[in-house]
């Protein structure tokens, strides 16, 4: 009380202490009375993820949202709910167990599987570590945190980042009955399914950039090829965050200007009015459509396997380099994820047995 007498600058004792008493109450009943309170307490997760509001030049609100899920989504696993759990449960335990139980639940499932699961589940890790990393840490001034290191640097599941295995054989007869109906089926009766498939299979496009993709961004050369440019706009930002020009072929494009000649030039490829329609067509009418084609043990995400082949074919015929220039990826992510080769921990004898089972 005294501290607070003499900060008031007041020259008489009374109203010295007048004016501190007005000072402590408003204190305590304002707003900062509940920082006040946190110090002596942690903060909760509710709280950390109400405040996680990144700046959009430095993570983009879509990402933002997934990251702030995940790290609810981590907790609530481990912990059964969010309401009330103080900050102080973020340790390299915690994140032990979740791992545990993303990898439990997927002890049944054959190797691909496997694989994906702990992949998902070290995503999912790593976007709710965003949560409380050392630059999100400055949003929760005021806030009594405990130490985070431990759940920032617990160890993930081990990936083999060989598992994906292209089989150049098998793959060409898959493509050639999927080239063969998508003629026949998609070409007139279902439009936008045919530019979608243009975009994935020829072009290697993300699904992102597939639904995103409009008429303006082919341009044509004069020997009749052209360049599928990848443009930043105020309502599309690509994933590296630039330009990219994907060389089209001149069979490629004359496929293009068939399925796009009634387009306007800045309408969308998949001209639908919503970003959710557009990737509706993708989700769930494209990949359940490549499904008749494509084994069930690769279908879950077909339409990413499409961008594979496309990788593994171009890394065949010109090398890894134009295959990640071709893709929009580093050399090392194209060489670990889109161009195929022998799952190393299985080995060369397993993948062969299940290429042959599945050409039967």
């Amino acid at each position: 009380m005294r501290r607070v007498v003499r900060s008031t600058g007041a020259s008489e004792i009374a109203a010295a202490r007048r004016t501190a008493a007005h000072i402590v109450t408003k204190f305590w009943n304002g707003d900062e009375a509940q920082e006040l309170k946190l110090r002596s307490d942690f903060a909760t997760i509710e709280e950390l993820a109400q405040r996680y509001r990144p700046r959009p030049n430095d993570v983009r609100p879509e990402v933002a949202t997934k990251n702030r899920s995940s790290f609810l989504l981590v907790v609530r696993e481990v912990t059964g709910h969010v309401e009330a759990v103080r900050a102080d449960c973020l340790t390299a335990d915690l994140a032990e167990k979740f791992l545990e139980r993303r990898e439990e639940r997927a002890a049944t499932a054959d190797f691909v599987l496997q694989e994906r699961a702990r992949v998902s589940a070290n995503s999912t890790l790593n976007q709710a570590r965003s949560v409380i990393s050392p630059k999100a840490v400055r949003m929760y001034a005021g806030l009594k945190l405990p130490d985070l290191t431990g759940f920032r640097q617990a160890a993930r599941l081990r990936v083999d980042s060989g598992h994906f295995h292209y089989d150049a054989e098998k793959w060409a007869l898959i493509m050639q009955d999927v080239e063969i109906a998508a003629g026949a089926e998609l070409r007139e009766a279902q439009p936008l399914l045919w530019r979608a498939y243009l975009l994935m299979a020829r072009l290697g496009l993300r699904p992102s950039e597939a639904w995103s993709s409009r008429r303006s961004w082919i341009e044509r050369r004069l020997d009749g090829s052209g360049d599928f440019v990848l443009m930043r706009r105020p309502d599309y930002v690509t994933k590296t965050r630039r330009y990219r020009r994907v060389p089209i072929e001149p069979a490629v494009m004359r496929e293009f200007d068939e399925a796009l000649r009634d387009l306007l030039p800045e309408a969308w490829i998949i001209n639908l009015s919503t970003d959710t329609a557009r990737r509706d067509v993708i989700q769930y009418e494209l990949n359940p459509w490549l499904r008749r084609f494509i084994t069930r043990a690769e279908s879950l995400q077909c339409c990413r396997l499409l961008r594979k082949h496309a990788g593994s074919r171009i890394a065949d015929r010109d090398g890894i380099e134009a295959a990640a220039a071709f893709l929009g990826d580093s050399i090392s992510v194209t060489e670990k994820h889109y161009v195929g080769r022998l799952r190393r921990a299985r080995g060369i004898e397993a993948c062969e047995t299940e290429t042959a089972a599945l050409r039967c």
